[in-house]
C-alpha cells in the first residue's frame, strides 16, 4: 500500500476544494448566462414591437388622406 504525507494530504483537500469552487462558479455564470439570454430576447421582442408601432404612427402623420381629415377637422 502506498502512504500519504501530511503535506500531501494537505495538498489534495486544497486541490480538491479549488476545483469545488471552479466547478460551482462555472455553474453559476452559465446560469446567469442562461437569465440574461431569456431577458435580452424579451427585450429584442419589445423593441421589434415598438417599431412596428412607429411604422404605424408614421404612416399616419405622412399619409395625406389623414391630413386632410385633420384639416376638415381642425374647420
Amino acid at each position: 500500500m502506498f502512504q500519504i504525507t501530511v503535506f500531501e494530504m494537505v495538498v489534495l483537500i486544497v486541490l480538491i476544494s479549488t476545483i469545488g469552487q471552479l466547478i460551482r462558479q462555472r455553474m453559476r455564470s452559465q446560469k446567469i448566462s442562461r437569465e440574461q439570454l431569456k431577458e435580452l430576447e424579451q427585450k429584442i421582442r419589445r423593441i421589434d414591437e415598438l417599431e412596428e408601432r412607429i411604422r404605424v404612427l408614421e404612416r399616419i402623420v405622412t399619409d395625406p388622406k389623414e391630413n386632410l381629415r385633420r384639416d376638415i377637422g381642425a374647420l
